[in-house]
């Protein structure tokens, strides 16, 4: 097995941003500590033919710009064009701005990608220009994109098997021993969070699900066909236009009475948001699974009131209490 290690020297921000993803996607050691290195190489194996399409098209399109109002020789055009892209993005930082080496450690595809890459493409830049230029093309993507690209074969057999109708066996990057067979439905972003979400049907469950796309572990298609029902179908439309992130399979319908404060809220706090269906005057109507409602409206204090279903309103007015009689305990 080939190993090696490469020296990176990105900005500051550049790695932090990096790093928060490599969080957001789970990438972690068994300590619980970032494992920015596991999320790099999977990176640099995933993005690396979309971006050398990417600046492959961009380039195309300045060099000809060159040839045709120019003048300048195809070949010369070529070169420039890949200069001319480097200084756009790196006229993007301040140069003065300190760089933070990181250590690469690859091996198997990652170190035959990061071979690949010094052997073919730096076109006379050093290989830690190319990774940062290749970095800022990442990030300058949204995070539902940004998942997309890192998890890149998960997302291509999820969608084969929607295609199909064939039944999905899932396991589960987060959540060890945990197994499904699935009828998939659909791949939706999440509006607030910027997450992907598979939205189906678990077969041995027998409910409406949603998995988050970057805790997916193993898919494998199976060849199983399937039709789902139309109540099946009814609860997966829902969830995929208000909330994927949401299963929708029991949702209740909820009465809450908001203040004026409670409105400007709710204009502003847009994550898990339920959404409305109906409103009179200051009470507002909303048909959203219980669980969720309940969290998004412990936030609102006194100016948002969740007046029915009883348990819901019993559930928050005890949330409450209990944090009262907690403060309370500690006064001296």
């Amino acid at each position: 097995m080939s190993t090696d290690k490469f020296k990176i020297y990105l900005p500051p921000e550049m790695k932090d941003r990096l790093s928060q993803d490599a969080e957001l996607f789970d990438f972690v050691k068994r300590d619980g500590r970032v494992n920015l290195n596991a999320f790099l190489r999977t990176l640099v194996v995933s993005y690396l033919q979309q971006y050398s399409e990417r600046t492959s098209a961009i380039q195309a399109k300045v060099a000809n710009l060159l040839v045709e109002r120019a003048g300048v020789s195809t070949l010369g055009a070529e070169s420039l064009a890949a200069d001319l892209l480097a200084i756009t993005i790196d006229s993007q930082e301040n140069k003065s701005e300190k760089r933070v080496a990181i250590t690469l450690t690859v091996s198997n595809e990652a170190y035959e990608t990061m071979c690949y890459i010094a052997d073919h493409r730096l076109m006379g830049r050093s290989l830690s220009q190319y990774m940062k230029e290749m970095f800022a093309s990442y990030l300058a993507q949204p995070r539902n994109k940004r998942e997309e690209i890192v998890f890149k074969e998960t997302f291509t057999i999820v969608r084969r098997a929607i295609k199909s109708k064939r039944t999905l066996s899932i396991t589960s990057r987060t959540v060890r021993g945990h197994t499904a067979t699935v009828m998939p439905y659909t791949i939706a972003s999440s509006k607030g969070e910027q997450f992907n979400y598979l939205l189906c049907y678990d077969i041995a469950a027998q409910k409406v699900r949603s998995y988050r796309m970057s805790r997916l572990g193993k898919a494998f298609i199976q060849n199983e066909t399937y039709v789902m029902d139309s109540e099946t179908v009814a609860k997966l439309k829902l969830a995929k236009s208000s909330a994927p992130q949401f299963s929708f399979q029991e949702t209740e319908r909820f009465c809450v009475r908001f203040t004026e404060e409670g409105l400007r809220k709710f204009g502003l706090m847009h994550t898990i948001r339920p959404v409305v269906v109906k409103r009179e005057n200051d009470l507002f109507y909303f048909e959203w699974p219980t669980t969720q409602l309940i969290e998004y409206f412990k936030r609102f204090g006194k100016d948002a009131v969740v007046i029915t279903p009883t348990e819901a309103h019993d559930a928050i007015r005890c949330y409450y209490r209990e944090g009262e009689e907690a403060y309370s305990a500690t006064e001296a």
